[in-house]
């Protein structure tokens, strides 16, 4: 794999706002792409095939595998997802910077692999604050609310092995965007 851009992992918690983060950057940043993530979970509202996922069946993300295209791939909360090693090296090929938002888990592969990536760990002001972000995200069943919120509350604990730590706090994207800039733009 070619390794001409950088490459930049946001991570955290889910609910703690990588993808609203991750949009912010991507306005702001030209030379930043985006590796879109597989996954066989449905879209959520607002979520567009292609720039937030590659939303495909659970056979399909099976073949890909079979196949050997993902850089890494991992099951969270009872879903696939994948990163293509074919997406991951045209962005790099291009000379783009290249964004990937994915769960800690697959940030901690990714950096095994590819220990240059510069990973940045988005947390919550609180516990309680992720566990309010996570109930206004839509229903769910409450045994999955509770498995979620015990999972966020581990995920908050493995800020640790990223390079950076930024404070997501609740309602306040912009300020969270600025302080990932420095660091990708420092």
């Amino acid at each position: 794999m070619s390794r001409t851009g950088r490459i930049f992992i946001v991570t955290g918690p889910s609910g703690v706002g990588k993808t609203t983060v991750a949009r912010g950057l991507l306005k702001r940043v030209p030379n930043l792409a985006r590796l879109v993530t597989y996954t066989t979970r449905g879209s959520r509202k607002g979520e567009v095939e292609g720039r937030d996922y590659h939303f495909i069946g659970k056979e399909e993300f099976d073949k890909k595998v079979a196949a050997q295209e993902f850089f890494e791939h991992a099951q969270v909360y009872n879903e696939w997802y994948g990163n293509s090693k074919r997406d991951l090296d045209a962005l790099l090929q291009s000379d783009k910077d290249v964004l990937m938002v994915i769960d800690i888990q697959g940030a901690k592969a990714i950096q095994a692999k590819l220990p240059q990536a510069i990973s940045i760990f988005l947390q919550a002001e609180s516990p309680q604050s992720l566990v309010r972000r996570l109930k206004r995200r839509g229903k769910m069943a409450p045994e999955d609310e509770s498995r979620r919120v015990v999972q966020a509350r581990e995920e908050m604990e493995q800020a640790k092995y990223c390079t950076h730590t930024v404070t997501a706090p609740e309602g306040k994207i912009e300020e969270t965007v600025l302080a990932v800039l420095k660091i990708i733009r420092p």
